[in-house]
């Protein structure tokens, strides 16, 4: 590979693309791995938890936190990894209405929880077209 070719794989929207996957890693790794320690208290205030939700919540936890691994690991490939990203964004908007969905059934959360399904519904639109603005410019220095 060039060194022109290596160059464009770390700016632009591939750094943008790699960075923003990274934290949104690092986020899911974090919390994750504090929702499997403390569990279902941790965001209860105290209150009581049934047994089959508490335990629902630790194994969902475990989840989150390979989720985190597995986004690490896409960013440095997420600019080619089309499909894969894809898979992502859309299990990201769908958790967003599944939140709204919770909003309507349950009462609404904290601030900080309204503020992460709208982040969920708004963020795979530019994660999408930074892939393909990178894609855009591969084929552009191809022709």
């Amino acid at each position: 590979m060039s060194a022109s070719a290596r160059s464009a794989e770390r700016s632009g929207p591939v750094l943008a693309l790699t960075i923003v996957l990274r934290v949104i890693s690092l986020n899911a790794f974090v919390t994750g791995g504090l929702c499997l320690i403390f569990g279902p208290d941790l965001l209860s205030a105290g209150g009581d938890v049934a047994p089959n939700l508490a335990q629902e919540f630790r194994f969902l936890s475990v989840w989150w936190i390979a989720a985190g691994i597995y986004l690490w690991s896409l960013g440095s490939r997420a600019a080619l990894a089309v499909g894969e990203l894809r898979v992502v964004c859309a299990a990201l908007f769908v958790s967003g209405i599944a939140r709204w969905t919770s909003f309507a059934t349950h009462g609404w959360p904290d601030a900080f929880f309204v503020v992460i399904a709208v982040i969920e519904l708004l963020a795979p639109l530019p994660l999408l077209w930074l892939q393909q603005a990178h894609v855009r410019g591969l084929r552009r220095a191809m022709a």
